[in-house]
């Protein structure tokens, strides 16, 4: 944001039927000034009714382009993005999955996310009835058991942050991403449950 620059761009021109009619991709795409985007190193693509490439590609190493969008509507958009609901971040995600698979990686993490979310706590809840029932080794083991439920309490929610980042970088498909916290944590404790028993 700072530099107003984009990487790895794709845009698509729409026809009057709202199809896209073309796409341009462009390695870097750097903001000059009243719409205007200055792009390198980009290919253009004439498409068919059904999406396909006709035509021989065009190569630019550098064009000129206006464009609606400013640097700060691809901001503005990442914060809407974290204010909708379920449903309109399904149908948002539906709209753009033709602009790429990492755009769409992204969002699919934070869709599955608002499910997984709440099944955080039923993690968590596995953990605390392992520790409740088992018996104390020692004095003071209640407030010992506090400290050790905050701290596994915290491991949770920084693994939680680590693989919901690991899927959007595309390390992990975007569900594992999203639900990897819950099932290792669930798995974890639920075994220990039954040795225990």
């Amino acid at each position: 944001p700072n530099e107003k620059i984009l990487y790895d761009l794709i845009v698509f021109i729409d026809d009057a039927s709202h199809r896209p009619a073309a796409k341009i991709a462009a390695e870097k795409a750097e903001w000059i000034v009243n719409d205007k985007w200055k792009l390198y190193s980009c290919v253009s693509y004439q498409l068919g009714h059904e999406g396909e490439i006709i035509d021989k590609p065009t190569y630019y190493e550098e064009r000129t382009m206006d464009l609606d969008e400013t640097p700060q509507s691809f901001l503005k958009m990442e914060s809407q993005v974290l204010f909708m609901r379920y449903e309109q971040l399904e149908d948002y995600i539906d709209r753009i999955a033709v602009s790429g698979k990492s755009v769409t990686r992204r969002l699919l993490v934070e869709l599955y996310s608002r499910i997984a979310f709440p099944f955080a706590n039923f993690a968590l809840i596995l953990v605390a009835i392992s520790l409740a029932i088992s018996p104390p080794k020692r004095q003071g083991w209640f407030f010992s058991g506090i400290g050790l439920c905050v701290f596994i309490g915290i491991l949770f929610y920084l693994l939680n942050s680590v693989m919901i980042s690991l899927g959007k970088a595309g390390i992990f498909p975007p569900f594992i991403g999203a639900w990897g916290a819950n099932f290792i944590f669930s798995g974890i404790r639920s075994s220990s449950l039954i040795i225990f028993l």
